[in-house]
This record gives C-alpha cells, sequence and structure tokens, in this order.
C-alpha cells in the first residue's frame, strides 16, 4: 500500500511465508498486523528522511512492534501458532529515494539495477537461518538449540535438510528458519526480532523483487 505524510511518500511492500498446520493463517495474521502497525506509527514515520539516514528509527519501530505481534499472538483464543509461525519481509521506498528493508526469516529481497543489456540483481538483506548465517547457527546454540539433519533425511549431506531443535529433541521445533512470528512453543530460541538494511536507489535501479527462499533455492 501507499501512504503520503505531509509532503513524505511512503509506498510499502510485503511478503509473508507460513508454515505449520496454520501457517497461512499465520502469515495472514502477521500480514494484518504489520500493516496496522505502519498505519499506528505515521507520525513517526513522516520524518524519515530520502538519504537513508533513519535506520534507528525504523529498527526501533519495528522491533518494538514485532515484539508486541508476537507477545499479542500468544493470547489469542481462536488460533493455534504454538507451532505454526511466519516469516516477513517489509519493503518501504520513501520518496523513490530510498529504500529501507525490514526482515524476519529467509525472505530474500533483490534489487534489479541495469547494467549495459541486463538486469544485475542485487540481494538487499542477510536471511535468517543456520546454513546461510553463521551468525544465526552461533545464537540458536547459545540458547540451548543444536542444528541436524532431519530424521528422514539421514545420510545426505544436502544442507537444506538442516534443522533447528532443541537439544537432545529428536522432533521439536524441526525449523529451517531460525527467526520467525508464532512458532510460540519455540520462542526462546526462534527470535521475532527483524533486521533492517537500506539502500539508496540510484537511476538505473529497475524493480524490487521479494521471493521466498524456496523459490530462490530451486
Amino acid at each position: 500500500f501507499e501512504v503520503d505524510i505531509e509532503g513524505i511518500n511512503i509506498k510499502a511492500f510485503g511478503l509473508y511465508n507460513g508454515h505449520g498446520s496454520m501457517g497461512k493463517e499465520c502469515s495472514k495474521y502477521v500480514s494484518d498486523a504489520i500493516e496496522k502497525l505502519i498505519s499506528e506509527n505515521k507520525n513517526e514515520l513522516k520524518n524519515l528522511g530520502s538519504k537513508g539516514d533513519s535506520k534507528e528509527q525504523i529498527t526501533k519501530i519495528f522491533v518494538d512492534g514485532f515484539k508486541k505481534i508476537q507477545n499479542g499472538m500468544k493470547d489469542l483464543e481462536n488460533w493455534y501458532f504454538e507451532l505454526s509461525g511466519s516469516t516477513a519481509t517489509i519493503t518501504l521506498i520513501v520518496n523513490n529515494k530510498v529504500c529501507y528493508i525490514i526482515n524476519l526469516g529467509d525472505n530474500i529481497a533483490v534489487i534489479g539495477r541495469k547494467s549495459n543489456t541486463k538486469n544485475e540483481p542485487i540481494q538487499l538483506n542477510k536471511i535468517h537461518d543456520v546454513t546461510e548465517n553463521k551468525e544465526e547457527l552461533e545464537r540458536i546454540k547459545n540458547n540451548g538449540g543444536e542444528v541436524r539433519c532431519n530424521i528422514s533425511t539421514r545420510g545426505s549431506n544436502n544442507s537444506s535438510f538442516m534443522r533447528i531443535y532443541y537439544k537432545g529433541d529428536p522432533f521439536y521445533p524441526g525449523l529451517t528458519v531460525s527467526r520467525s512470528l508464532g512458532d510460540l512453543y519455540s520462542h526462546d530460541i526462534i527470535s521475532e526480532e527483524p533486521e533492517v538494511s537500506v539502500h539508496t536507489l540510484e537511476k538505473e535501479d529497475g524493480f524490487i523483487f521479494l521471493g521466498t527462499f524456496p523459490f530462490w533455492q530451486y
């Protein structure tokens, strides 16, 4: 969606990838909650700069907001998100000059930059999993988790089958993503804290594409 706030134009795009038996419902809940979060913070967003100098402000809005969303999911009566969750990737384009990427999970945002006769893909964010992000692997271990291959794929050396478990637990949570909203059972090792990156738009930048990790993988 798009908002205009006292001369500041903000275009917001989001990608939400659910997992678990109620993944579809969880991603819809998260999408609605984040749209509400953005609407509730219009007064703060109107102060966003077009030079990419508002990263700290954006980070605070979304870190606090995601924590509120996560805590709110614990109190839902008609939803069961113990073993279901969703990733979230939001891009905020301010005055067509700067793009803020707020990422939680393993979605990837890519910008297409024209280079000679072709578009050059530029990845805009880090992903939160334990095969691509070694810092996440260490965080999981420090919080009582471990990473090993899925029981059904033992003997395979394919890193895509590596999953997160509680240390010594043969089954749970069994996630490939290390940050999400929902997944209430495992949120002492799975984090709801997003990371923010900034990209200054150039005239050669033609488009932004958001895709889930399996899209890029396969």
